[in-house]
């Protein structure tokens, strides 16, 4: 049985080095780095991408299923990030379906679904949590591409076309929950995610930490004070680490906390998929979040 299957199209920053670009294969290469076993990942791949794809699973000993994608490449894009800069993605906007899902993959007792250009729909969700008993994590990213070469958010997604239903966590940073929800307030945002059928709500709030909401309490989980503003991959890392922690069935707080750590020492490496993961530095900076985090 797995642990973990990641699900999401793999995708690479165009530059000299061709740099994995943060989602389902990063989340899944974080989960191997913290000792998760059983970790699997899947997503589309085009023909020009497929050998690189392979040699990172293999790398951090991730099993994987890729898809075929009918094109080396479907997209070569310009990529609005949350912070206004704009980096060239490419990868492939081939739809994950039913099919594509191995039988083995619906056993893992936790999927997280981190799409890169909203290649996993409701119709799937939905299908998902019917045909399996995981722990599902959503990861969503709103995203369209505009002019066939730049990308940018959606607006009034319309609290991600009734996929919250279907998931048991949500895991919006704040740009998106405001995209799925209306809400300005980060708290008044997760309110309204538990509310609209995710059991557990959290948004990210960049170097000012996370808040989780379970439908009773309210966390507020600090971030673990970094001297860096490139944060690429923290959300992914967050994730993950949520996820390992889930697993142990730990406290929400734990949980958060745990997951700000790991996010913290992946985005202050600066080494792309190449960080390291320091378990006692890990925990070190947990204990610290725990003490400053705060329960209402």
């Amino acid at each position: 049985m797995y642990d973990l299957v990641v699900i999401g199209n793999p995708a690479y920053y165009e530059n000299k080095s061709m740099e994995l670009a943060s989602g389902a294969l990063y989340a899944a290469i974080t989960a191997s780095k913290l000792g998760m076993e059983n970790v699997a990942f899947m997503g589309a791949v085009g023909k020009e991408l497929r050998p690189r794809v392979v040699q990172i699973s293999n790398e951090h000993d991730i099993e994987f299923f890729l898809p075929d994608s009918p094109k080396a490449n479907d997209f070569q894009v310009s990529l609005e990030l949350e912070d206004k800069r704009f980096v060239n993605l490419v990868g492939t906007q081939r739809e994950i379906g039913i099919r594509d899902v191995p039988d083995e993959f619906l056993g893992a007792k936790m999927i997280i679904l981190s799409p890169v250009l909203r290649e996993v729909h409701a119709e799937f969700i939905e299908w998902l949590s019917n045909a399996s008993d995981s722990t599902i994590l959503l990861d969503p990213r709103f995203r369209r591409v505009i002019d066939d070469s730049r990308v940018r958010l959606l607006g009034n997604h319309r609290l991600g076309e009734g996929m919250l239903s279907f998931v048991d966590v949500v895991k919006p940073n704040r740009l998106e929950s405001k995209i799925m929800t209306g809400e300005d307030d980060p708290f008044l945002a997760v309110e309204v995610l538990v509310e609209s059928g995710s059991e557990l709500g959290i948004i990210t709030l960049s170097e000012e930490g996370s808040i989780a909401f379970d439908g009773k309490d309210f966390y507020q989980i600090p971030a673990f004070r970094i001297d860096k503003e490139n944060r690429i991959g923290a959300g992914d890392a967050y994730l993950s680490g949520f996820a390992l922690k889930m697993l142990e069935k730990r406290p929400i707080s734990e949980c958060g906390a745990f997951a700000s750590a790991v996010a913290s020492l992946v985005v202050e490496s600066n080494a792309g998929i190449e960080f390291m993961l320091d378990t006692e530095e890990v925990e070190r900076r947990t204990d610290v979040l725990l003490e400053q985090t705060t329960v209402r």
